[in-house]
């Protein structure tokens, strides 16, 4: 409470207003923040906020220097944080100096949550994060040394989805398309890529364009049984020749449908999503020397 500056009365009346689930059944907050509240990122921000100019404070204190301070970066998204650091004798330092900022704050570092991950182990060197796998690769992906054995420059850092992600993904679409077989091409194009562009954009900045490539393919063939079953067709070249349309006269027939306004519809192509590389946002000056 603390460290949230607004009024506290108002606080507490927002922690124990409760909260009400889908089907309208209310619940009491006793204690904690109701996750579905609109104010608990906030609070949950104002409260970590500060969490990685303590830890530089303290990495200082204990005189790690140069390259121990350069080489570690903090990353946080609400109450989900990473860090990383070049030695590993730096974890433990950097693990107490949490658990001291948490326990001023009457929080406790989940001992289930928490991971150390030796990124460059060929066995368990992947972080998952936000949804994201983050791993080593070498630039040469067919090269087959072991990458402790790789110098730096032959690597880089590859932001993949994690194959689970994926899969779920095509088991909503599967389910989505065979839920109605009375629905128009239209209404399906429209939901799927209401869906398609939503989760596509998550993954933009990642190394992903394989995996958007072989997530088409399969939409594409779901699609096309869809569209047999509806009309009894028997060939991929029937179904595609009863519902498809051509962007320009001299390529392929994709599928989609035309407006009430004549314009063309497609269903979205997860391949030919622009794909976005940020570059490394450089640490503001947290505390003097």
């Amino acid at each position: 409470m603390a460290n949230i500056p607004m009024d506290k009365r108002i606080l507490n009346e927002f922690l124990k207003a409760g909260y009400i689930e889908y089907k309208g059944s209310f619940h009491i907050t006793n204690e904690g923040i109701p996750q579905v509240g609109v104010i608990s990122p906030v609070i949950v921000n104002m409260v970590l906020d500060g969490l990685e100019a303590h830890i530089m404070k303290d990495l200082t204190r204990k005189k790690v220097t140069g390259i121990g301070i350069k080489l570690t970066n903090f990353v946080r998204y609400v109450d989900d944080f990473m860090i990383t650091y070049p030695y590993e004798w730096m974890g433990e330092i950097i693990k107490k100096s949490v658990i001291v900022f948490l326990t001023k704050r009457g929080l406790n570092l989940s001992k289930e949550k928490i991971k150390i991950i030796d990124t460059l182990s060929t066995e368990n060197g992947t972080v998952n994060y936000l949804g994201c796998e983050i791993m080593r690769q070498h630039r040469n992906e067919l090269n087959r040394i072991p990458l402790s054995k790789v110098s730096a420059d032959q690597m880089f850092v590859a932001t993949r989805i994690p194959k689970i992600k994926i899969n779920n993904f095509i088991k909503n679409i599967r389910k989505i398309v065979k839920s109605d077989y009375n629905k128009s091409i239209q209404v399906l194009v429209d939901e799927l890529n209401s869906k398609l562009r939503e989760w596509g954009n998550y993954y933009v900045h990642g190394n992903v364009s394989q995996d958007f490539r072989q997530i088409d393919q399969k939409i594409f063939h779901i699609v096309m049984r869809w569209i047999k079953t509806k009309f009894n067709l028997k060939t991929y070249n029937a179904a595609i020749s009863k519902v498809g349309i051509k962007e320009k006269e001299h390529l392929n027939m994709k599928i989609g449908y035309i407006s009430e306004n004549k314009t063309k519809v497609f269903l979205v192509n997860l391949g030919s999503m622009k794909l976005y590389r940020e570059g490394k946002v450089r640490r503001p000056k947290l505390f003097k020397k």
